[in-house]
């Protein structure tokens, strides 16, 4: 039976016995050649309509031919399957476009821990450099931020316990206040990139928790991709493996949770719900991921039913167990 290769604007088609024995939709329409030739290669006998592509291959042509004559009787069914193609083509291309972006996010949030780090060392210096001349500053001011302010922008107004420095050893110490500073601005910076960059690429998860937590998460399991796959019993306890092993080696009393620990719900919460509060959050942290990565459709009962299920835990829960 003969074989007609024929082709449209959406893609390339086998036609024999006016049937569609195979198909290639072309990923790029401006640029159709690769998926006709990759045809012709299957089927080399198989007769053109289009005279420029058949003398282009080598083969014959015959217009109009009955492959031709079939696929434009039936344009609506391949418009229909060519939109499902595309559809399957928009999605691939979106998991992959995911892939790249969170690695940047990993890197992002994975600074931003480094920074934290710095900038307690940063501080606790600071703290102690400046209280050779005003140790009296340094217990009346908690927040670091503020003490490093006042530091660099303030003279010492009253008597002191602390050393006479001369004014270069204080300009020192007001320029390590400076960039201390400087170093907590930009961390301000990192924070709004991180936060604006997982919200555009985990909408649900960034509905229902914060997206820092979101970003470490990812960080954790190591891209998104990998998140979306895991079971909620492990989300529950990611960053506390630690833990987890010591309960696998030692026989100690398992973690009810790993990071999501620092979600406010479940860490302002009576120690007795901290672990039911866990087990819902990761159950829904779960589903949210999986929407993210492979559909990027944003549902809002996610972040709904999970506060539906918190307000019954507070609820049912709300007194301490008695000892068994």
């Amino acid at each position: 039976m003969k074989e007609y290769l024929v082709f449209n604007a959406f893609g390339a088609f086998i036609i024999k016995n006016k049937k569609i024995v195979e198909r290639k939709f072309f990923e790029d329409p401006k640029n159709p050649l690769r998926e006709i030739e990759d045809l012709h290669k299957k089927h080399p006998k198989a007769t053109f309509e289009n005279r420029e592509t058949a003398e282009q291959l080598n083969t014959e042509y015959e217009f109009p031919n009955e492959g031709g004559i079939f696929l434009r009787g039936n344009i609506d069914s391949i418009m229909k399957l060519n939109n499902e193609y595309y559809i399957e083509l928009v999605k691939e291309r979106i998991k992959k476009a995911s892939e790249s972006k969170d690695k940047v996010i990993i890197q992002a949030i994975q600074a931003l821990e480094q920074i934290d780090q710095s900038l307690n060392f940063f501080s606790e210096r600071l703290r102690e450099w400046y209280g050779l001349y005003f140790p009296e500053l340094c217990d009346r001011i908690e927040d670091h931020v503020e003490f490093a302010e006042i530091v660099k922008n303030e003279e010492r107004k009253e008597k002191s316990m602390g050393a006479d420095l001369e004014d270069t050893d204080i300009e020192m110490i007001k320029n390590f206040a400076g960039k201390t500073l400087e170093t907590y601005n930009f961390r301000e910076e990192l924070v709004r990139y991180i936060k604006e960059n997982t919200e555009k690429l985990t909408p649900n998860l960034s509905n229902l928790i914060n997206p820092l937590l979101v970003a470490k998460l990812i960080s954790l399991a190591g891209s998104l991709k990998k998140l979306a796959r895991l079971p909620a019993s492990t989300i529950q306890v990611l960053g506390a493996e630690p833990a987890l092993f010591r309960h696998l080696r030692k026989g100690t009393k398992p973690p009810k949770h790993g990071i999501i620990f620092q979600d406010p719900r479940i860490h302002t919460a009576p120690r007795w719900q901290r672990g039911k509060i866990a087990r819902s959050m990761a159950s829904k942290i779960a589903i949210a991921a999986r929407l993210d990565f492979y559909s990027g459709e944003f549902n809002e009962s996610i972040s709904g039913d999970f506060e539906i299920r918190l307000a019954a835990i507070r609820k049912k829960y709300k007194e301490k167990p008695g000892r068994r």
